[in-house]
């Protein structure tokens, strides 16, 4: 354990200002420290992992912390800023915390290029203003960015994927969210509560059950306080289920493509909310400004796919005859199922979960389709037919228990397809 107190660039104790993997630390408190750099440590099953208190001017780089569990009455965090300022926070990697990355109260630090994974909260913000929060890959935990009470900080850049929340403000005003990608979030990719003049631009926000969601929320005894004069503008909302919803708030729409949402816009009441220039086909009530009825612009036609769920989506829209594939993506027990359509993988992989489950199935329940360009690897069933006239070419199919299974299923066209090592049959009909 290494606990710093009032150090200021070359302690007495170390012929550097430096905790490093030679000094084989377990724990680092620097309090009321100066220039003080602690790298390339691996820290676990500690209270805290890094916690610095009223120190300025520090870095905590390429450090290794997880399974922090805190004290009595205070939440354990991987890296813990308290009344701290002008830190540098950089190339981490922390799993299983309460909290990743904590700033309390903390001032001007540059929280940068982290993975933070499977903890309660990936990166932290109460009362802390003017932080600068960049390039982090946060992925798996209960909220991915929260920030309470706290403002005039910049998150760009980063990345946010299969959290429950992405990013979340709660009374916090004049914050920045600019280019940060927002993925598979199970609640909300962005949720803006009791927040005021924010800006939210130029985010990627896909594939989320609410995309950007506004609403209040109060305390029992206090004022339900309305956001008010958050700008949302130049986003790309796309495939979640509702794309911006609002509830309580006055804010400024400019500018995004809300498309191919099971609801793009969403509310009972869009109050004094105002814009133009927005892309939808969905509008439930918002109408662009210079009496636009719904979004100044419609939705074009994409039947390109880059998930499970967009593949879904574009193979059950009528507008898409054919829908070809761009990357590689992984399916965890739901096939894809579809019917009248042409499938172009364009020779990207559909992966299966590994597991010897009968609902490991890469392609399954089609009529009349095309399959072609596809490799597909890793599932209990490649490709399962129990449909009639279906096309199948120059597919690869390997490393599954069946390549491709027939049941009741006939005048198939079966042609130039290259199906091999596959543990039980490459072909069984």
């Amino acid at each position: 354990m290494y606990y710093w107190t009032n150090e200021k660039n070359t302690p007495a104790n170390c012929k550097n200002a430096e905790i490093n993997e030679i000094n084989n630390a377990g724990f680092v408190a620097l309090i009321s420290c100066d220039n003080v750099t602690v790298k390339n440590l691996n820290l676990h099953n500690n209270s805290h992992g890094i916690l610095l208190v009223n120190t300025t001017n520090s870095k905590i780089l390429n450090n290794t912390i997880n399974a922090t569990f805190g004290e009595t009455y205070i939440n354990g965090a991987g890296i813990y800023l308290s009344s701290s300022q002008n830190n540098f926070v950089m190339n981490n990697i922390l799993s299983s915390n309460k909290y990743g990355i904590s700033l309390d109260s903390s001032f001007g630090n540059r929280i940068n290029s982290n993975t933070i994974n499977l903890s309660e909260n990936g990166i932290y913000l109460s009362s802390s203003n003017d932080n600068n929060i960049t390039n982090n890959t946060i992925n798996l935990n209960e909220n991915g960015m929260y920030l309470s009470s706290s403002s005039y900080n910049i998150l760009t850049n980063n990345t946010a994927d299969s959290n429950g929340y992405g990013i979340s403000l709660y009374s916090s005003l004049n914050n920045n969210l600019t280019n940060n990608t927002i993925t598979s979030s199970t609640s909300v990719g962005i949720n803006i509560l009791n927040s005021h003049s924010n800006k939210i631009l130029e985010n990627k926000i896909l594939e989320n059950t609410k995309g950007i969601m506004l609403s209040t929320f109060s305390f029992t005894g206090t004022l339900n306080l309305k956001n008010i004069n958050n700008t949302i503008e130049r986003n790309e909302i796309l495939y979640n289920n509702i794309g911006i919803s609002s509830r309580d708030s006055d804010s400024i729409i400019n500018s995004n493509v809300v498309c191919e949402n099971n609801f793009d816009f969403n509310s009972s009441d869009w109050e004094s909310s105002l814009g133009h220039n927005n892309t939808c086909n969905n509008p439930d009530g918002w109408n662009d400004a210079n009496n636009i009825f719904g979004c100044t612009n419609t939705c074009k036609i994409d039947c390109n796919c880059s998930s499970y769920n967009q593949c879904m989506k574009k193979l059950n829209n009528s507008n898409c005859p054919i829908v070809t594939l761009l990357k590689d993506i992984t399916l965890y027990f739901s096939p894809i199922s579809f019917n009248n359509k042409t499938f172009d993988c364009q020779g990207h992989k559909i992966i299966g979960n590994g597991n010897n489950d009968k609902r490991n199935i890469g392609i399954k329940d089609m009529r009349e389709i095309v399959i072609k360009n596809c490799i597909i690897n890793n599932f209990t069933y490649g490709i399962y037919l129990n449909n009639n006239f279906n096309t199948i070419v120059n597919n690869t199919l390997s490393s599954n228990n069946y390549g491709i299974y027939l049941s009741r299923s006939s005048s198939n066209t079966i042609i130039n397809n290259t199906i091999k090592e596959n543990s039980e049959f490459d072909f069984l009909y």
